[in-house]
């Protein structure tokens, strides 16, 4: 088969020790959050956090661009 019939496109070889082997998703110890400004209730930031470490809500003191101040920045849902 040449690559003017698939487009240009080309097929890499899978190495034979890679083969039948299926990568699980590994349980993720950090989670994706939305951190939304105290004051004003817009959501400014996303940041990530480990459910591990931090299991309660988080709050941080962030730049909010709308209050043009630092605010108290609170994890949402």
């Amino acid at each position: 088969m040449d690559n003017s019939r698939l487009g240009g496109f080309f097929f890499a070889q899978v190495p034979n020790n890679y083969a039948g082997i299926a990568h699980m998703a590994r349980a993720d110890v950090r989670i994706a959050v939305t951190l939304a400004c105290e004051d004003c209730k817009r959501r400014n930031y996303q940041t990530n956090k480990s459910k591990r470490n931090n299991p309660d809500r988080m709050t941080m003191r962030k730049y909010c661009r709308w209050c043009r101040r630092h605010t108290s920045h609170r994890e949402t849902r």
